[in-house]
């Protein structure tokens, strides 16, 4: 019976080491599977990344061959404006040239004019020098007369003298009226003469106007073009700067997965080791129990022997045979328990190292999450504080530009209020005007008061000049309010974006942190993916995926237990088997799938875009 129940021992515990077998060999198959599949989700994410990396470098090269092709583009506009302007300047210094040749001509003119008016006038003064002496000889002839009539005698040889003095008098009176006669044709001439030159002066003032114009207008269109170049050179600038920074942000996920992936391949190398370390435990145990086979014959043989030689002498050593069964179930019992023990060992060993890296990962993932959690505050912090930045410098800007529009139409109001004085005063000099040509009958005081009206007419001009350069400046700076207006509303959208996209990063670390919660320490492997593949998971499908009946069963099951596990409920031999539940009834080959959101996140998340969408409005209405 002692001999059986011995038998029975040893065959149970050869029976438990085949189990063990059995284990080692279903973990070291699963161990096998986990690795190739993450091999293979690992060579295909970094397929998809470089793909993508390539498709952004393309397009990344067309922006800018087709920014350069722009800006060259730009540049010959620019060449083209310069040499137009040059042009026009050249044109401008001709007829600058040509009028002062004219003014030139026109005041010699004017002088020769006046010389001749001179001339004339001294011609004049001689004639009414002679016309005083006729008279003065009249005046003696009467005298002459009276005379005669009393000596009338001396009247009849005296009276051919007289009548030849007549014909004298006569032709004098006709030259004189020639004269006269000429001297107004030279006035009328004179006359026409500066009226043409006045009307020359105007067309000159008219062309030297519309010189300016066309001055002023290509300076405004090329200040527009400068400042639309420079618009779109810092546009363009910040759209490289954007690209620069999606590129670093590419190359640190890349550099991100290649960490990960060398980390991967470290816990490959250390399952290696374990399972040397297992298989050299294994093949110890095999020696061993290759002992005790070896122990079990010879003690066969010796009990055969023994009980040979308790039949021929049963008699004398009977006291010795009562012996020897306790002897037995003591060394059973010793040998017993040293299994027990060293099978003990065994599970506290795989259940301590097994635990150990489940809190290590655990403590690993909290880490990535804080630094998430304080990169996020961080940007919100900035975008915050760019925000206030932003709207200060809005309202500055708003404050100064609306100063300068006020102190604008207020110089419109006073030039206006000058423009009005000076019509009336223009009136009141048409009215004086008239009254003296009707009054005098000197051209002198004429030209003097035209001289004066030319004058006051191209102060007018000026005046109206100034009024249309403010009311361009006006229009520029409206123009660039709207300008600024729709730059501060671009910048609070791709802020709102921003936020939004915060916020579902944010969700998702929530969801992972409630899933890590959910799965607790004994639904999570040695080996589950990182935090940094979800983003990419996102992109690229998962190798392997649970079924739906699966799902909801762990679903029902995660939201039915607590958040904190109890590892001393398991039994130590099936912990590894519980870590890894892959039944084969139900086909699951990959054994990581993320959970669902849950519906108080959703409505979370709803009341942030009803938010965002709020200030949204308000920073529009703004």
């Amino acid at each position: 019976n002692r001999f059986s129940e011995y038998a029975s021992n040893l065959r149970l515990i050869c029976n438990e080491i085949q189990n063990i077998r059995k284990e080692y060999s279903i973990s070291q198959d699963l161990y096998s599977n986990d690795i190739q599949n993450w091999k293979t989700y690992l060579h295909t994410v970094d397929n998809s990344l470089q793909q993508e990396i390539r498709i952004i470098m393309d397009k990344y090269t067309k922006q800018m061959y087709n920014y350069q092709t722009e800006i060259e583009q730009y540049q010959k506009q620019l060449n083209e404006t310069n040499q137009s302007f040059r042009d026009l300047q050249i044109k401008y210094q001709k007829s600058q040239v040509d009028s002062n040749v004219f003014q030139t001509i026109t005041q010699n003119d004017l002088e020769a004019a006046q010389k001749e008016i001179i001339i004339q006038q001294t011609e004049l003064s001689s004639l009414r020098e002679q016309i005083s002496q006729l008279e003065q000889t009249k005046f003696e002839l009467q005298n002459d007369l009276k005379q005669i009539q009393r000596y009338s005698q001396q009247l009849e040889t005296q009276l051919s003298e007289k009548d030849q003095t007549k014909t004298n008098n006569d032709l004098i009176i006709d030259q004189y009226q020639q004269q006269l006669s000429n001297e107004k044709e030279l006035r009328l001439k004179a006359d026409d003469e500066l009226e043409n030159i006045r009307s020359k002066f105007l067309e000159l003032t008219d062309d030297y106007d519309q010189l300016n114009r066309m001055k002023t207008e290509f300076e405004t269109n090329e200040l527009n073009t400068r400042r639309k170049i420079d618009e779109m050179s810092r546009s363009r600038q910040a759209v490289l700067d954007r690209i620069r920074d999606e590129y670093e942000k590419l190359l640190r996920k890349y550099t991100d997965l290649d960490e990960v992936y060398q980390e991967l391949a470290n816990l490959q190398e250390k399952d290696i080791l374990e399972s040397k370390t297992t298989r050299s435990e294994l093949e110890r145990l095999h020696d061993e129990n290759i002992e005790l086979r070896k122990q079990r014959e010879t003690l066969d043989i010796t009990h055969d022997i023994q009980i040979k030689k308790l039949h021929d002498s049963y008699s004398i050593k009977l006291h010795d045979a009562e012996k020897w069964p306790d002897r037995l179930q003591t060394e059973l019992n010793r040998e017993r328990e040293q299994h027990r023990i060293q099978m003990h060992e065994l599970e506290q060993r795989l259940t301590e190292s097994f635990l150990t890296e489940l809190n290590i990962e655990k403590q690993k993932y909290m880490g990535l999450l804080r630094k998430y959690e304080h990169d996020s505050d961080h940007s919100t912090e900035q975008l915050r504080q760019e925000l206030l930045s932003t709207e200060k410098v809005t309202i500055e800007q708003r404050s100064y530009y609306t100063k300068q529009i006020e102190r604008l139409e207020k110089d419109k109001h006073d030039l206006k209020n000058e423009l009005d004085k000076l019509r009336n005063a223009l009136k009141e000099l048409h009215e004086q005007i008239n009254k003296e040509e009707s009054m005098k009958s000197d051209r002198v005081d004429h030209l003097k008061l035209k001289e004066d009206l030319l004058a006051k007419e191209t102060s007018l001009f000026q005046a109206q000049s100034t009024i249309n350069e403010l009311q361009k400046c006006l229009e520029q700076i409206r123009e660039e309010m709207l300008i600024l207006q729709e730059t501060v509303h671009k910048e609070c959208t791709e802020r709102e974006q921003l936020k939004d996209a915060l916020i579902d990063a944010r969700q998702q670390l929530l969801a992972m942190k409630k899933n890590s919660v959910l799965n607790g320490a004994a639904s999570r492997s040695l080996h589950s993916p990182p935090v940094a593949f979800e983003e990419l998971e996102k992109r690229v499908p998962a190798p392997l995926s649970y079924s739906q009946n699966y799902q909801r069963n762990k679903i029902t099951s995660m939201h039915s237990e607590p958040a904190s596990h109890d590892n001393s409920s398991i039994p130590n031999d099936a912990a590894d088997l519980i870590a890894r539940s892959m039944p084969s009834s139900q086909n699951v080959s990959y054994r990581y799938k993320a959970l669902p959101p849950i519906h108080y996140q959703q409505q979370q998340q709803q009341q942030r875009r009803n938010r965002n969408t709020i200030s949204s409005n308000k920073s529009e209405q703004l």
